[in-house]
């Protein structure tokens, strides 16, 4: 039976599918597509990207920037904590710079692994006329996400400092660890420890997001500026590349 995804195919390379499976199809995708619009010169009116396509490698840059950001979002207030001394349980003990720089991996590597390698292989991508299309919806998209995300985040960060953690509900939780002792006083403690450690954790989670969102934006302009400056060296030595 014939798929009835959507497709664009390229000259001397493979359907690219209205359906993409994880980032590594979606780049992999995006290379085949660019190799084939650099061979044939992006000459071919044919190629156009259908919106079934671009709304799937759309979806994948909200997937991306989501997947990113969640292990640090959840993590960042205890790592903070730890490094402050706000978490009276690990002591006021000072790490060592490789022991932060192991203890923020646990945090920030998820998304840094992702960032730098989807801006490593968009820095090398010919942006033909279709790819372009494609890494625009997925590029921007997962930018815009990215930016959306960190800013949610930092702001649900404020509303756990100003609500959740309120100093009316950390009273009582006290007030019941002075009366029942038990469970109730590691609880208040590290409650209070995340709550002394929200601002700062909102702060870096902001500003990490606008530090990912600079890198991958640079990775594309690079790769604009390459894509123009081989098209304007074949125009000017009238290179013309035939369509197979």
């Amino acid at each position: 039976m014939k798929d009835e995804r959507s497709e664009v195919v390229v000259p001397g390379g493979t359907p690219v599918v209205g359906k993409v499976k994880g980032l590594f199809q979606l780049l992999t995708e995006i290379q085949i597509l660019s190799e084939g619009e650099k061979k044939s010169g992006d000459y071919n009116p044919e190629m156009v990207v259908p919106y079934t396509t671009r709304i799937a490698f759309s979806y994948e840059g909200i997937h991306t920037a989501f997947s990113s950001l969640i292990l640090t979002f959840l993590t960042l207030p205890f790592i903070v904590g730890i490094f402050n001394h706000y978490f009276p349980a690990f002591g006021k003990y000072e790490h060592t710079t490789f022991e932060k720089f192991l203890i923020y991996s646990v945090a920030f590597s998820p998304a840094v692994v992702k960032v730098l390698f989807i801006s490593f292989v968009l820095a090398g991508t010919y942006l033909g006329r279709s790819t372009k299309v494609i890494v625009d919806w997925f590029l921007w998209t997962f930018i815009v996400c990215l930016l959306s995300f960190g800013i949610l985040g930092f702001f649900i960060y404020l509303a756990f400092y100003g609500y959740v953690l309120s100093e009316g509900n950390l009273a009582k939780i006290a007030t019941l660890a002075i009366k029942n002792g038990g469970f109730w006083k590691p609880i208040f403690s590290v409650l209070y420890g995340i709550k002394q450690s929200l601002f700062k954790a909102g702060a870096y989670f902001l500003g990490y997001t606008v530090i990912d969102a600079f890198i991958a934006i640079a990775s594309y302009f690079l790769a604009l500026y390459k894509t123009t400056k081989r098209k304007k060296l074949l125009e000017k030595y009238d290179i013309r590349i035939e369509s197979p």
